[in-house]
């Protein structure tokens, strides 16, 4: 997705990008968070399992999309309770 599409999110929907997260099986996918300053998350299903080695440090990895929700909701809880 082109920077742009998230910029329109940000002003025609509110969406704090900066507290999203960018949730994929591609670089292309979790990539933006380094550029939005969210939290990218590569899941290892389809394309994610052989393009890991492209995203870096920041991009979280998990297994499948189940497993990112798991990720997200245990991040969100640990922000809210701590």
């Amino acid at each position: 997705p082109a920077p742009a599409m998230y910029e329109a999110a940000r002003a025609e929907l509110g969406v704090t990008l900066e507290r999203s997260y960018y949730v994929g099986d591609k670089p292309a996918d979790v990539l933006p968070a380094d550029r939005f300053n969210g939290i990218g998350v590569l899941v290892e299903t389809g394309y994610g399992k052989t393009s890991k080695d492209e995203v870096g440090d920041r991009v979280r990895v998990v297994e499948d999309f189940s497993a990112a929700a798991r990720l997200i909701l245990a991040l969100e809880q640990a922000e809210t309770s701590g």
